[in-house]
């Protein structure tokens, strides 16, 4: 996929996710980001099932405990009033 916006920024993004490499099960992609002619960005990842599901954990208990520290903010305040 290339997608330009204009002459100064231009953003290619090339994704593996359905495939697998078959000798390691890693789902790859890989992004780039050219802001002028000479400079940019460019990134590539691979990633396991496991380090999906991992990475999905720790999302979620970082949800869960901001969740818990606003819910005991809020009470503590309502508490003050």
């Amino acid at each position: 996929m290339r997608n330009r916006g204009s002459d100064n920024l231009s953003l290619s993004t090339r994704h593996h996710g359905a495939e697998k490499t078959p000798e390691r099960g890693v789902h790859r992609a890989e992004v780039s980001l050219m802001v002028t002619k000479d400079s940019g960005f460019r990134a590539e990842a691979g990633i396991t099932n496991g380090g999906l599901i991992s990475i999905a954990a720790l999302v979620s208990s970082i949800l869960l405990s901001t969740a818990v520290l606003v819910h005991v903010a809020v009470g503590a305040q309502r508490r003050k009033r």
